[in-house]
């Protein structure tokens, strides 16, 4: 019966993050906890922008050296039926490159609370709470997606909260109920504006139904509402000011089954699939009204050695996208995303370990002039991190990340053809304490 309400509580149905995920591992032995990195970076295109632009382009392609700090603190409490977690980080990146403005300032918030009732109930929740202008900062998930793939100037909001109640009938016999809320808030403002085109709030309630049919395998079905709705309402998804934001409102109902598996201790499956179907309430002349996609989302974990761990998945559904309306066209409502996501820990020697990670994501453009053009998106991230002591580390890394898009702008009679794509390369050097 304990390992039922385990699998139960152990990831919300459908869409819950690796960031909530990790929030809910068992909680450090010591109170309290302390941290800081220190590191110097080369950044050769922290605007995201597309190559080759031309002079007065609202965004050009620069590069510079910078320095990043990045402080953070902790408080964990736990005692026998309630573990509560409170993390703080700071981050201040400085770019040489700036005139102006050098420094970019984040802060993220982080909390958790977990309670059981009894053996056989139990509730989560969570909260992260973030501003930034790192794509990567600002996705619930904690890598770039659809929304936007793009670096932003000024202080950008998300919020990311759920609460979750999770229950063992019988030893066999267990359920789920959960409750997921959203919140976005860009800085840039104006018709046409990140605000007017992401400024939303992302609704989500699912239940679902779960059979422990050995110890090792659980089935489940399941449901999931959600609720996607603009906040920008002073704004318009285009530059001229004719087409309302809340065209791009969205009801979303999910149905799918599922199964959780261990192989052994060490490999582990999840696995949902099902559908999606959309609904579109304030749809205008020329966009549909609502719409069925192929629902997935499946992790395989391995961990082998001391540290040593893979994870592969792979996920598909509908997403918000920065791009809106060309040209007096109707509304690009969404994107229909496929990711793939992959992440190798490997301690290399007793000292140092390896982390390599990587995802592509095709993004697929519905409604609009853009309709059925695509975003292909590839990110990477390789690590080395040499431990000198257990309060002290060295790090050095590589990431990059590149947008090949279908899509182009028109920017003047001069350039007619402004290219979405980009490429973004990253190098890392520094060092880590914590206590």
């Amino acid at each position: 019966m304990k390992t039922l309400l385990t699998c139960v509580g152990m990831a919300a149905v459908g869409a819950m993050s690796l960031q909530a995920q990790d929030m809910r591992d068992p909680a450090p032995s010591k109170p309290w906890n302390v941290g800081a990195n220190l590191r110097g970076f080369y950044d050769d295109n922290y605007t995201t922008a597309p190559a080759n632009t031309p002079t007065g382009y609202p965004i050009t392609k620069r590069s510079s050296w910078g320095a990043d700090v990045n402080p953070s603190v902790g408080l964990n409490i736990v005692q026998d039926l309630t573990t509560i977690r409170l993390n703080y980080d700071f981050d201040m990146r400085y770019y040489a490159d700036r005139v102006n403005n050098e420094e970019d300032f984040s802060h993220n918030f982080t909390g958790s609370l977990s309670h059981s009732f009894s053996e056989r109930y139990k509730m989560d929740a969570f909260d992260s709470f973030v501003v930034g202008q790192e794509p990567a900062l600002l996705s619930p998930g904690g890598t770039p997606s659809s929304g936007t793939y793009m670096r932003l100037n000024g202080n950008n909001m998300r919020n990311y909260a759920g609460i979750s109640f999770t229950s063992s009938f019988t030893d066999q016999l267990g359920s789920r109920i959960g409750y997921q809320n959203t919140f976005y808030d860009y800085d840039q403002t104006g018709n046409g504006s990140y605000a007017a085109l992401l400024n939303r709030m992302e609704q989500l309630a699912s239940v679902d139904l779960r059979w422990q049919y050995t110890p090792a395998t659980t089935a489940l079905i399941g449901y999931q509402f959600g609720y996607t709705e603009q906040t920008d309402n002073t704004d318009t998804l285009d530059f001229a000011g004719t087409v309302p934001t809340n065209v791009r409102d969205r009801y979303d109902h999910y149905g799918f089954l599922g199964v959780d598996h261990d192989f052994n201790a060490q490999f582990s499956t999840q696995i949902r699939a099902g559908f999606e179907y959309a609904e579109y309430p304030n749809a205008v002349a020329g966009m549909d009204n609502s719409r069925i996609v192929p629902y997935a989302d499946a992790m395989l974990q391995y961990k082998f050695g001391e540290r040593n761990s893979i994870q592969v998945g792979v996920k598909n559904d509908l997403e918000q996208t920065d791009v809106g309306v060309y040209n007096g066209d109707v509304a690009t409502t969404d994107t229909q995303s496929l990711t793939l996501y992959g992440i190798l820990t490997y301690r290399l020697t007793p000292r140092l370990i390896g982390t390599v990670r990587g995802q592509w994501q095709m993004a697929t453009f519905n409604g609009g002039f853009y309709n059925n053009q695509q975003d292909n998106y590839y990110s990477a991230d390789v690590d080395l991190t040499y431990e000198i002591n257990r309060y002290l580390s060295a790090q050095v890394g590589y990431a990059l990340d590149r947008l090949d898009s279908d899509i182009t702008f028109y920017y003047s009679a001069a350039y007619p053809s402004i290219a979405r794509s980009f490429t973004r390369n990253r190098v890392y050097f520094g060092v880590n304490a914590s206590y």
